[in-house]
């Protein structure tokens, strides 16, 4: 009978090599291979060599509570029965199948690695640094790879290279692993889910041959535990995606490599993206999203002079909300007072978005650095995920911008009053200048049709009549004042109210005011003398107009005039109007 060492560092030398050829040469012609241990008797070996007794009882409560809880949460492996993992698990306690599965079969097909004496050197670290503990039982996730002991162990297999791959996604303070578990709720913080999960696909990302990399389901079986439900790990998985530097995602596979991933590229190119290019970025972005319209825009015009001081509805988006540039454009054009004071709006940022507008930006620009980058050497899953996220970057531009941009300014009696645009609506195509008009509109500070009912109460209330030129400058001029889209809109509210008699439309003339149209069609022209006059002055004068041209001045009974025919002296009364008329020139008496 010859034993032999499998693993080839026992061959020592070239001799040695020699010698068992040679060996294997002679004893092939007789040999009957023995293997003293089979596959399934592994886990009984390993657990027999570390420890020397084990309550039974309390392992199968163990074992029992965690196999309902994996059945509940459906984490069982596919295709095996709960009474099957269960038997496994029995083998294996206090280590999971999983444990042992991985280190045999992954991290054991490593010509250099030792199967039983490996496994077991490497199981006594982690027993000790776990030594104290409470854990019900060991999964892949307790391997501390903060223990220099159990890393150096493992990194003796893939390259002392992985050092800094493990520091900068799992161990340090700043990991992004450690990130992930401060980012969870506060019933799950203590539980170190981002730093579990972490570990456990690591451990699955090595072998000695083709396989590596592991699945959601792997995951969140080794990960989890039983005071957590199992989908808080897949959303864990998909934080570190996005924080890890080296953690790869092809398919449903997750493995780590000692190259840095798609995020760590992206944020390189992001720490390199100039201010310059953020500036003309966001200038870009507020070009693009202006739609025209009712509102004439000026985008980042901070000079008063360049504003003009005209009748049409005005927009000033402005790069930053500061009252006092507002104010100067307001009250100033250039070095001569502005007029049309209540033509002008502001649009600027709401600056708490900053943070996460920059960071879009950042995102779409490194994105696009990388895809023009021909000396990177990208998988095409890598070259597919670009192409997406790229897309899904450029999808997100309109909603920052309009997300950053939803402050307002709004000239009023008291000054500039501020309003809010709101969170942007999902799938909107409206332009930036156009959802400011609409909040405008609905908010009653810009007026497309005026009833003229409020006409006649705002003006005609207190007063009899209102210049038609004063009332449309009014609304162009005195801050706060009732603003028509056009001139046309309160030539419509003017002509309607006329028409159904709740004013008139006339002019002045020696200070009184003559109403020329009532409940009738009118022409508006707002210049001269024109007014419009109420209801009950208009009412008067057309009563006046319906009066007969000459009233009689005689009481009843009817005065007799004389008249001489020959001698004598009688009295007749006139019989025409005329004669009568004639008659009222007459002495009375």
């Amino acid at each position: 009978m010859v034993t032999l060492p499998s693993s080839i560092i026992e061959h020592y030398d070239e001799k040695a090599e020699t010698l068992y050829q040679q060996l294997q040469k002679v004893a092939g012609r007789v040999e009957k291979i023995y293997t003293p241990v089979q596959e399934n008797e592994i886990t009984r070996i390993i657990r027999r060599r570390l420890f020397g007794d084990l309550d039974e009882n309390n392992a199968k409560k163990v074992v029992t509570g965690f196999v309902e809880y994996a059945e509940k949460e459906g984490v069982l492996p596919p295709g095996l029965l709960p009474s099957e993992y269960r038997d496994r698990f029995l083998d294996s306690y206090p280590f999971m199948p999983e444990v042992l599965d991985v280190l045999y079969h992954r991290w054991g097909s490593f010509p250099t690695f030792q199967r039983t004496r490996g496994v077991l050197r490497l199981l006594l670290l982690v027993i000790h640094s776990l030594k104290g503990t409470d854990k019900p039982y060991i999964s892949l996730a307790d391997f501390d790879l903060a223990n220099q002991e159990i890393r150096q162990e493992l990194l003796k297999y893939i390259g002392a290279e992985f050092n800094s791959v493990i520091a900068a996604d799992v161990t340090d303070v700043e990991a992004g692993s450690k990130k992930v578990d401060m980012s969870l709720g506060r019933a799950y913080q203590g539980l170190g889910l981002g730093s579990r999960t972490a570990t456990t696909i690591f451990l699955y990302s090595f072998s000695g041959g083709q396989e590596r990399g592991t699945t959601s389901g792997e995951i969140k079986r080794s990960a989890t535990t039983t005071q957590n439900p199992a989908s808080v790990v897949a959303e864990v998985t998909e934080q570190l995606k996005g924080k890890l530097f080296y953690l790869q995602n092809i398919g449903e596979k997750y493995f780590f490599s000692n190259q840095p991933n798609l995020n760590r590229i992206l944020l390189t190119n992001m720490e390199n993206v100039k201010e310059n290019e953020l500036v003309e970025m966001e200038r870009e972005l507020l070009r693009n999203n202006i739609k025209g319209g009712r509102l004439k825009v000026f985008i980042w015009e901070e000079n008063a002079g360049n504003i003009p001081d005209s009748e049409e509805l005005k927009l000033a988006i402005l790069a930053r909300g500061n009252k006092e540039i507002m104010e100067s454009i307001l009250m100033t054009k250039g070095q001569t007072p502005r007029v049309c004071r209540n033509t002008l709006f502001f649009l600027y940022p709401l600056e708490s978005e900053r943070s996460g507008f920059t960071n879009t930006i950042k995102r779409k620009i490194a994105y696009e650095y990388i895809e023009q980058d021909k000396g990177l050497n990208l998988s095409d899953d890598q070259k597919k995920e670009i192409k997406k996220e790229l897309k899904k970057a450029k999808d997100g531009m309109k909603e920052s911008i309009r997300r950053l941009y939803r402050m307002m300014a709004i000239p009023d009696k008291k000054g500039l009053k501020d309003a809010d645009l709101g969170i942007p609506t999902y799938g909107e195509e409206k332009g930036l200048d156009q959802e400011v008009y609409e909040k405008l509109r609905s908010d009653g500070q810009i007026l497309e049709k005026i009833a003229p009912l409020v006409l006649r109460e705002k003006y005609l209330s207190e007063k009899k009549y209102v210049f038609t030129e004063q009332l449309y400058q009014s609304s162009l001029k005195t801050p706060g004042e009732t603003r028509p889209r056009s001139k046309s809109v309160l030539e419509e509210g003017i002509t309607e109210g006329v028409r159904n008699g709740l004013f008139g439309l006339g002019e002045v003339e020696d200070d009184k005011p003559i109403c020329r149209y009532f409940k009738e069609q009118a022409s508006v022209a707002f210049s001269g003398n024109e007014v419009i006059i109420s209801e009950a002055l208009c009412q008067e004068q057309r009563k006046k107009e319906e009066r007969p041209e000459v009233q009689l001045l005689y009481p009843e009974p009817k005065p007799e005039i004389p008249l001489e025919i020959g001698e004598k002296k009688r009295y007749a009364w006139p019989s025409s109007k005329e004669q009568r008329q004639g008659a009222t020139a007459l002495p009375s008496a």
